[in-house]
């Protein structure tokens, strides 16, 4: 009784945890029901059951928040928490809000400025007022394609003009977002969390958790509407950067959730990728929240390795080189991937490996085509032939067969 379990392994319930026995437990009697003709129905109630809740109940967060019994640091009150919150908020949607606000009053000054700034303009073209007075074939008062009314003398501009003015502004005020969405994120990052290291965090004797909140909420940042500004540099070398610059090892030529993913990696100072490895809409999760114990542990996953769509694998988990892992598959805490296999199931377990490493790497055949180049022959195919078995896992060898 009180056991757990998840998922299956070749079509057999997969136990994660043991119960406490039968002993722990005493079951009530059949009630056959009563003259009133009622329900027959079965009672199994625990001895042991706690209807009243008391402090042993409580979690580490529970001790820590409700208690006050956080060691070595200040654990935040609810007051500070929603004051916290709020003005977070109001600071992101102000934040959002700017590009296009200040492309509008940017705009409104490149075709309607006051007479003042007509020698500041006048200057920075010329370098002197004089030097624009002996200019000649060229107007000075122009920007681009927009004549500028320094005069306010009711010059009307078209809605073209207008708009690409407008839109002209906003491309330079969205990248000075972009760039200070940075500039925010990471150093919330390294003020508020450093650099990770794996351990044991638990809310009423470390403040990691408190720190992890406070950085989560300030990292929506990079959320505005519907949208994510990661988003637009999925599967981008880009991607890359930005996980290096959060304290991530990550590889050469790695190609890192080209298709989103929810949530992004969350511990990226954790987690190291080889060369060449594929991210797809995965989860990298490097902590493991049980019962109140909150865990990191390291994530190594070597060169030449695959996680499809709707993978995930926890704290511990090391993927050797060339191994993959299928879709909506989970690799447990601490399991590891041979090299050159498919895993595949909830919880993951081996699928078939592959016979050498030459198969990761397989290239059609090459024919000689016009003036003697070489081209290669896309129409080859590859047969897949059933071989031995080895440890229980069937093993598969390949071989090409040109298509004439």
């Amino acid at each position: 009784a009180g056991s757990v379990w998840f998922g299956s392994n070749g079509c057999t319930p997969t136990c994660l945890e043991q119960g406490t026995g039968d002993d722990d437990l005493q079951y009530g009697s059949l009630n056959e029901g009563n003259n009133d003709n009622e329900p027959i129905h079965a009672s199994r109630t625990p001895a042991k059951l706690q209807m009243v809740g008391d402090d042993s109940t409580l979690r580490p967060f529970g001790k820590a928040f409700y208690l006050g019994m956080a060691q070595g640091y200040h654990c935040l009150s609810l007051t500070s928490i929603v004051l916290f919150t709020i003005c977070n908020r109001v600071f992101q949607v102000v934040f959002h809000l700017m590009p296009l606000l200040g492309a509008i009053q940017f705009g409104a000054v490149l075709l309607y400025t006051d007479n003042p700034l007509k020698d500041l303009w006048r200057n920075s073209v010329f370098g002197s007022v004089d030097g624009y007075q002996y200019a000649q074939g060229f107007n000075v008062d122009q920007f681009l394609w927009f004549e500028r009314d320094f005069d306010n003398d009711g010059h009307n501009h078209s809605f073209g003009q207008v708009y690409f003015a407008v839109f002209a502004c906003f491309l330079v005020t969205h990248f000075l977002r972009v760039i200070l969405w940075l500039i925010i994120e990471l150093s919330a990052k390294w003020m508020y969390m450093g650099r990770r290291q794996p351990g044991r965090y638990n809310y009423d004797k470390s403040s990691y958790a408190q720190r992890w909140e406070l950085y989560q909420l300030t990292a929506k940042i990079r959320k505005f509407s519907r949208l994510n500004l990661l988003q637009f540099i999925m599967g981008t070398p880009y991607m890359n950067w930005y996980f290096r610059m959060n304290g991530g090892n990550i590889g050469k030529d790695c190609c890192l959730y080209p298709a989103g993913a929810d949530p992004f990696m969350p511990e990226p100072d954790l987690v190291t990728l080889g060369d060449r490895t594929v991210v797809d809409c995965a989860s990298i999760v490097a902590h493991l929240n049980t019962r109140g114990n909150f865990e990191l542990a390291p994530i190594t996953v070597e060169q030449d390795c695959t996680l499809r769509t709707r993978s995930r694998i926890q704290q511990g988990v090391h993927m050797e080189t060339g191994s993959m892992i299928l879709e909506k598959s989970l690799a447990m805490t601490g399991e590891v991937i041979d090299e050159r296999t498919v895993w595949q199931g909830g919880p993951a377990t081996m699928w078939f490996r592959y016979p050498d490493a030459d198969v990761l790497a397989y290239q059609p055949p090459t024919t000689t085509g016009l003036f003697g180049r070489e081209k290669r022959n896309t129409k080859s195919s590859i047969e897949v032939h059933k071989g031995s078995m080895e440890d229980g896992v069937t093993i598969f060898t390949y071989s090409s067969n040109p298509v004439s």
